[in-house]
Order: structure tokens, then sequence, then C-alpha cells
């Protein structure tokens, strides 16, 4: 059972996009794959924007509010062209949205 809650979408949106940026690092052309990713991320969070702004305001020092602030830092890395940044970042998101660690992804986006 999925978890239709805004924060629930927006974790498994960075869960799927952070799955295409790390499968990307292999392509011919990781940065087609990473904008499909991206774009891919923007078009499922697109029905809950507004309650993850809300929610961010509401708790400012909460996971939503800081992934937010990551998620946002990994676009501009992978607008840039920095992937393993952006890829670090979408990780520390995924981490703030899962109370995880992430250190079995860990070594994966400092290759």
């Amino acid at each position: 059972m999925s978890d239709e809650s805004p924060a629930g979408v927006l974790r498994s949106a960075v869960e799927s996009a952070l799955r295409q940026v790390l499968d990307a690092s292999g392509a011919p052309d990781p940065g087609a794959l990473i904008d499909q990713a991206m774009l891919d991320f923007t078009v499922r969070v697109t029905t809950v924007r507004r309650e993850l702004a809300e929610l961010a305001e509401r708790e400012p020092l909460g996971e939503v509010a800081a992934a937010r602030t990551h998620l946002g830092v990994a676009f501009g890395h992978f607008g840039n062209g920095s992937t393993a940044e952006g890829r670090a970042e979408l990780i520390t998101a995924r981490a703030l949205l899962t109370g995880s660690d992430d250190a079995d992804l860990a070594h994966q986006w400092s290759l």
C-alpha cells in the first residue's frame, strides 16, 4: 500500500528520481536520463506541491522543509552538469524523508 500523503508522494518521487539518476551513471548520455528523472519527479509532486509548501512553512525545521532545500540544490547541480553533487543532494533528501543514514548508497554517489 502506498502512502498518498504529501510527504509520502514526495518520498516516493525522491526514491524514483534517485534510482533513475543512479542508473544513468553508466549510460552513453547520462544528462538526458537525469533530465528525464527531474521531469518525472516534477510531474509526480505537482499534485501535492501546495501541500508540501504549507507543510514546510508550518514545520520549517522538519524533514519535508529540509528535503525540499536539498532537492532545490540537487536540481541546481544537475542543471550545471554536476552529477555527483546532485546525486549526493538526492541521497540526503531521501535520508531526511526516510529517517535513514543511507550508508548503503554512500559509495555510489562518490564514484
